[in-house]
């Protein structure tokens, strides 16, 4: 691959999270000098193991011959949907990146925690391997794991799509379409509510139904014992564990999420403490 060619393509995949049975996944192409000139959707199972499926039929209705790189927004999507990049590399025929953006112990002991027994799981994971950093400038690193592709190259291939903050071009924009194919085609992950009489609508943005792990005796007033409480970003799942905090961004640990300032924004996707309906209490 030559990277310096303006002409190079890369097909950005990311997920809006946010649903209790689907989470969509939007990919962008775009080519070296940001042009975007394709675009796809799909949907995976939340908390299934369906996501490696599910990418690999987005790049085959795309049916491009021109796509250089697939960048991917984590390895582990959907509540713990392990994608397998190597498995995608090789029957694409096209390389694969993906990108995350913090350093982590991993997320084995949650999968563990919350898929027991489940060593399909636990050993897709395993198979990931470990994430390599790269750093692009001004102190900025991701962390990157490739297949089909050397890292030098991926990282060059990084740094040369990302214009500012950490986030690669095409996995920007795909973010924000996955958000708005999510917002615009509710209906199709079956988010209904009953009325009387039997007939069915559609509830608005803070009524969706909440994802299957949050505990609705949770709902409102939230328990005394916090000190061992994790939240769940339903942007990008990351985890925020009270027992670790955030050190790296001024949370101490053992801090309550009721006293992480509204200021705070999620290590993975940057989106602020303060918007409603991006954190839940993770169950027990």
């Amino acid at each position: 691959m030559h990277i310096p060619k303006k002409g190079l393509r890369a097909l950005g995949i990311a997920e809006s999270y946010a649903g209790r049975e689907h989470s969509t996944l939007a990919g962008v192409v775009m080519r070296k000098d940001l042009r975007i000139d394709g675009f796809c959707s799909g949907r995976v199972t939340v908390g299934g193991m369906d996501a490696t499926d599910t990418i690999l039929e987005m790049i085959r209705d795309l049916d491009r011959l021109d796509i250089n790189v697939v960048l991917l927004s984590g390895c582990v999507i959907a509540w713990f949907n392990v994608t397998d990049p190597e498995r995608i590399a090789a029957e694409s025929g096209i390389p694969v990146i993906c990108v995350t953006y913090e350093e982590s112990d991993g997320l084995l002991d949650d999968l563990r925690h919350h898929f027991p027994g489940d060593e399909e799981r636990v050993q897709a994971y395993l198979r990931l391997g470990e994430r390599v950093p790269v750093d692009l400038d001004d102190h900025r690193t991701i962390y990157l794991r490739a297949a089909g592709i050397g890292y030098p190259d991926a990282a060059r291939f990084c740094r040369d799509f990302t214009l500012e903050g950490k986030i690669p071009e095409p996995l920007r924009v795909a973010r924000l379409c996955a958000r708005q194919v999510f917002s615009l085609h509710g209906a199709v992950y079956k988010w209904q509510t009953t009325l009387p009489g039997g007939k069915y609508s559609y509830p608005s943005r803070k009524n969706r139904t909440e994802p299957f792990y949050i505990k609705k005796e949770l709902k409102g007033k939230m328990p005394t014992d916090d000190k061992n409480a994790r939240w769940v970003c339903l942007e990008c799942h990351y985890i925020y564990d009270t027992a670790k905090g955030d050190p790296k961004n001024g949370i101490p640990a053992r801090t309550p999420w009721e006293n992480v300032p509204d200021t705070w924004r999620c290590p993975e996707c940057k989106i602020l403490k303060a918007k409603k309906g991006v954190f839940k209490r993770l169950e027990d």
